[in-house]
């Protein structure tokens, strides 16, 4: 190993060198850090009952011992900075039997506080122990801030989180430095561990006695400072593995040594080389060359070779295919406002994650459906070995039902993170496709941040190289909190995408969903998040998911299945889609669409988006070229005006509290909207699912409800055609809109009667509730009856569907009183939803004897006699 270090310098003579990096670097920032002193100077976290074990350590007197008792056991310093810097390097050596339990970790943990007030928890993949460690292993991190950022203070944490055995810790170090790189032609990156920097060492000593300076660089440079990058030592990191892959897609050189098979090192090997073990250059086609040191001893002869040919490399990328076919491809082009489609403003509702090629999947009975709920729109996530003719029989089948479709691409085995970024032979490939005239945008990145940006406008170049037609967007995680980083942060973004695509998980609230990324505002959240989304990129539109399912290993703490799709309900879903157009989404994008198809668990959701599409596709241009303006409402409730000059729509939309994820939808409430002063005397007309029907006159500036359940959308026009011609487009569907309201109601009471007879077995079944359900029974045997008016079908549906909000409200609120009699935490906001109530009690160990999946067994037997009955 020595002699290869040996041969690495030497040969770094034929390349200029200069100066490297500057930084203060503090001593050891930790008090008693080698436990000379017992545990003096550390902190028990929460209770941890910490103890010194003299008998077992690193190396003499002894060690720091955290028990293993499940939550979070750990010890403790809070080190306030003399002056902000804006690096931290720590290490350490841990210890620990066995890590078991339900995600386990024992870790050496960072709690940041920059200089603007922002909390960063820190726990790299270097500094966590192995999983099957069997002797004292050594742990290491390092975190740089944001650019412009620096650190203020922090927690240094030894934690044992969630695990049986106890964990030992020693000879422990924090530093912290102001880094500045001064990289050249070619850098050596500077290593973490003891070895590494033993070698590094080495290796600068060696360039000294040939009379040549090294340059060694703590950090990852830019392709632009660096033409190749020489990596003796892999950090076990996500960051690390993004910055060495954002420097070799930026068209910077790779030479790799002593590259680890597992981890961030595997998924580096297969983004450069295939996962395939070489010794030869590799110069592939996405403009990208680098070599890797393999374990034997290559001579000197070789390895300069290795060298030479790397920075010589100049590799092409792939040729522009011939286009799959001759299409009449749709002009696309866009404003602040809306994406246009041969100059018409089109406001998009598409199904997402569609897993094109599952075995699942029938692309044109799928594309039927989405249509059928009013969609005109549809992601597609496609593997990148998928054949090009049959995605071209996907977009065909999408086009037949107008259904406009953004690609995402997703790589396989060995990436870190599916998809990103994407190699230019996989743009090249489907590029073929890009003048489908179903074909209107690349979804290039899921989860992006801004640490992601030159990846991601690389990406943009080589797009463009191909495609001079489609649009280009990404999912955009930082809009959750765009405080945190500068103006010229937001503006750069223009380089990477014609449009952002925000999301957030807005039903996953309560102390126990909590994450440093959710904005914890529940429903409201997605009208924020659009509202960031038109502060940070005034002159784009923007596409916004709606993700309201549970994510991972949420279902557990709500005791459902996995993939059991029961949130939200179809009033929740409403509300949803309303808060996101409130804040001028310019299209949406519902994840994912398993749960809107032909199941039990979905049926109400699915139904309900069809009435929603149908009644706002009349009234779309509006909310998209309309100047929004949130109105001050005299109530539980918010609104929103869009406003183009000669007509107006209001999105009013009920909120029981921000904080909440559940709204009260149930009771009537009277409010009072303050317009601007232009309105006064204008008529607005409630937009309802089978036409316009007279709601107000605006007197004084103001409009008054008397019964407001909910949400209502209103519009008014300065010409009476325009209502004329709202009013023709909602009645032109009302057969099947009549229909998906009955199932909507129908689903919701099937529903409503498996919890009652979940509740009734624990005797929570209140006389009001019984009642209630009565008055439903009662009013449901008008349903079937299709000869009712349009007006007098709209009354009864909406008198049912506040008669099951009332249910709804008792059984929500026997819920919380039966949890809080029970458990001394508080009811989980993501809890509160109608579909999960028999599932509330398994969350504070009391168990009704339902197993997961129950809810949907009954559901579907309900239906399945209801089907019977009506045989």
């Amino acid at each position: 190993m020595q002699y290869r270090i040996c041969i690495i310098v030497a040969l770094l003579s034929i390349c200029a060198a200069g100066p490297i990096w500057a930084q203060a670097a503090n001593e050891n920032l930790l008090a008693n850090p080698d436990l000379a002193r017992n545990i003096e100077g550390w902190v028990r976290h929460e209770g941890t009952r910490l103890q010194w074990d003299e008998a077992r350590g690193k190396a003499a007197p002894g060690s720091l011992m955290v028990p293993g008792e499940g939550g979070r056991q750990a010890a403790v310093q809070q080190i306030e900075l003399a002056e902000p810097y804006n690096c931290l390097e720590f290490s350490g050596w841990c210890y620990c039997e066995r890590v078991d339990g339900d995600k386990p970790m024992a870790a050496l943990d960072i709690g940041i506080t920059l200089d603007n007030g922002q909390l960063v928890w820190f726990v790299p993949m270097g500094a966590k122990l192995s999983k099957g460690a069997t002797d004292w292993q050594q742990l290491a991190g390092r975190y740089l801030a944001p650019e412009g950022r620096k650190v203020a203070s922090l927690k240094f944490f030894c934690l044992n989180y969630r695990n049986s055995a106890p964990a030992w810790f020693d000879d422990l170090s924090l530093r912290a430095s102001q880094l500045k790189v001064e990289a050249a032609e070619v850098t050596i990156l500077a290593a973490m561990s003891v070895e590494g920097k033993e070698r590094e060492a080495s290796l600068r000593a060696l360039g000294e006695s040939m009379g040549q300076e090294l340059a060694t660089s703590p950090l990852v440079p830019s392709a632009d400072e660096c033409k190749l990058l020489i990596v003796p030592e892999w950090e076990n990191s996500d960051r690390f593995l993004e910055q060495v892959k954002t420097f070799s897609y930026s068209g910077g050189r790779v030479l790799l040594a002593d590259l680890p098979t597992e981890g961030t090192g595997l998924a580096m090997w297969y983004w450069l080389f295939g996962g395939v073990q070489r010794d030869e250059i590799v110069a592939d086609s996405s403009g990208m060359a680098a070599a890797w040191a393999p374990e034997y001893e290559p001579s000197s002869q070789q390895l300069a070779e290795a060298m030479k040919s790397v920075l010589a490399a100049e590799p092409k990328l792939p040729p522009v295919p011939e286009p799959a076919a001759a299409w009449p491809a749709p002009k696309l082009s866009f404003d602040k406002h809306a994406v246009y489609v041969d100059g018409r403003p089109t406001l998009l509702f598409a199904a997402g994650a569609y897993s094109v090629g599952a075995d699942s999947t029938d692309p044109p009975a799928d594309m039927a459906e989405f249509a059928e709920l009013g969609m005109n729109g549809v992601v597609l996530y496609v593997k990148t070995d998928y054949p090009v003719e049959d995605l071209g029989s996907v977009l065909d089948a999408a086009h037949e039902h107008g259904l406009y479709c953004l690609l995402y691409l997703r790589h396989g085995r060995g990436t870190h993170h599916p998809g990103r970024p994407w190699r230019a032979e996989w743009i090249a490939k489907f590029s073929a496709l890009a003048g489908h005239p179903a074909f209107l945008a690349w979804l290039t990145g899921d989860d992006v941040f801004g640490r992601h940006q030159d990846m991601m406008i690389r990406t943009r170049e080589l797009i463009r190289h191909y495609d001079k037609r489609a649009l280009i967007c990404m999912t955009l995680m930082d809009l959750r909190r765009p405080e945190r980083l500068e103006p010229p942060h937001w503006r750069r973004w223009d380089e990477a995408f014609d449009f952002p695509v925000p999301y957030v998980y807005t039903l996953q609230r309560g102390e126990g969903f909590r994450t440093a990324s959710a904005m914890l505002g529940g429903l409201i959240d997605l009208q924020r998040l659009s509202d960031n989304a038109a502060e940070c990129f005034p002159e784009m539109p923007h596409f916004q998911w709606v993700q309201a399912h549970m994510q991972q290993d949420m279902w557990k703490k709500l005791g459902l299945a996995v993939q059991e799709r029961w949130l939200p309900t179809p009033q929740q879903q409403a509300l949803l889609v309303l808060h996101a157009l409130a804040g001028g989404a310019d299209g949406l994008l519902y994840f994912m669409h398993r749960s809107i198809t032909a199941q039990a668990g979905g049926l109400g959701r699915r139904w309900q988006l069809k009435v929603l599409h149908h009644q706002l596709k009349p009234i779309s241009e509006i909310l998209l070229l309309g100047e929004k303006q949130h109105l001050e409402v005299e109530g539980e409730a918010a609104a929103t005006l869009f406003d183009t000059g000669q007509q107006a729509v209001i999105l009013l939309r009920r909120v029981h509290d921000f904080d909440q994820a559940q709204v009260n939808i149930g009771s009537p409430v009277a409010l009072t909207l303050k317009l601007p002063e232009k309105f006064n005397g204008k008529r607005f007309v409630r937009v309802t699912p089978l036409g316009t029907e007279a709601s107000a006159t605006v007197l004084d500036a103001k409009l008054t409800f008397e019964a407001f359940v909910g949400w209502e959308i209103l519009a008014a026009s300065a010409n009476e055609d325009d209502i004329a011609g709202w009013d023709a487009a909602l009645h032109e569907n009302s057969a099947a809109i009549r229909e998906a309201v009955i199932e909507i109601l129908r689903d919701t009471y099937l529903k409503t009667q498996a919890v009652i007879q979940v509740l009734g077995k624990a005797d929570l079944t209140s006389p009001q509730a019984r009642e209630l359900m009565k008055e439903f029974a009662d009013l449901e045997g008008f349903l079937p009856q299709a000869d009712l008016p349009a007006d007098e079908f709209v009354q009864l549906a909406e008198a049912l569907r506040r008669v099951l909000g009332r249910v709804q409200e008792a059984h929500l609120s026997q819920a919380g009183a039966f949890w809080a009699a029970r458990s001394k935490e508080p009811l989980p906001e993501a809890a509160r939803t109608f579909y999960g109530l028999p599932y509330f009690y398994q969350l504070a160990g009391t168990n009704l004897g339902y197993e997961p999946g129950l809810m949907g067994k009954m559901i579907a037997e309900s239906r399945s006699q209801d089907a019977d009955k009506e045989r």
